[in-house]
């Protein structure tokens, strides 16, 4: 985790707002203040929320358009990631994932800037290392990572059917 110039990741359009949401009941609160989508996605949130992960939500207007998590602990982890990549949390790592941006706010740069607003957020609560998985079919994904320097530390193949699970990863050196 390193200090940014937040500059260089803003989204392509000026009305936005963000949200931090660390407990179930501030979904709630964003509905009574209008935003909309928020009803839809409590579902959703709910889980991670309640398996103490963090969400960063991006508003335009008072459409959801962006959500992001924050995982501190392999509860919250595996409620969005279910590879058994290793994180140390009790060593100041942390992982991100369940990224998604709404269709039409696509290619508006929301999550170049999700993730900025994440690592952010980490380096100021003194976590060292973030740790990430792409599919390597996902190349928007691919492209927003590598705008950080990331350190690609292994690849990995995951294949899951029916009750039976393979996971191996190749660590590089």
């Amino acid at each position: 985790m390193r200090e940014r110039k937040e500059s260089d990741f803003l989204p392509d359009f000026s009305t936005y707002t963000v949200s931090i949401l660390t407990s179930a009941e501030q979904i709630a609160e964003l509905t009574r203040q209008g935003y909309s989508n928020s009803r839809e996605m409590e579902a959703y949130t709910r889980q991670g929320l309640d398996s103490r992960a963090i969400a960063f939500l991006i508003f335009a207007g008072s459409d959801l358009a962006h959500i992001g998590w924050i995982m501190m602990s392999y509860r919250s982890k595996a409620v969005f990631d279910n590879l058994p990549y290793r994180v140390d949390f009790e060593n100041g790592e942390a992982c991100t994932g369940g990224t998604e941006t709404i269709p039409k706010y696509r290619g508006k740069g929301l999550m170049t800037y999700g993730y900025y607003l994440r690592f952010e957020y980490l380096r100021k609560q003194g976590v060292v290392k973030s740790r990430n998985a792409v599919d390597v079919g996902n190349l928007a994904s691919q492209a927003v990572h590598a705008k950080f320097d990331p350190y690609i530390y292994a690849k990995a193949r995951y294949v899951k059917f029916l009750w039976f699970k393979y996971y191996k990863e190749v660590v590089f050196s």
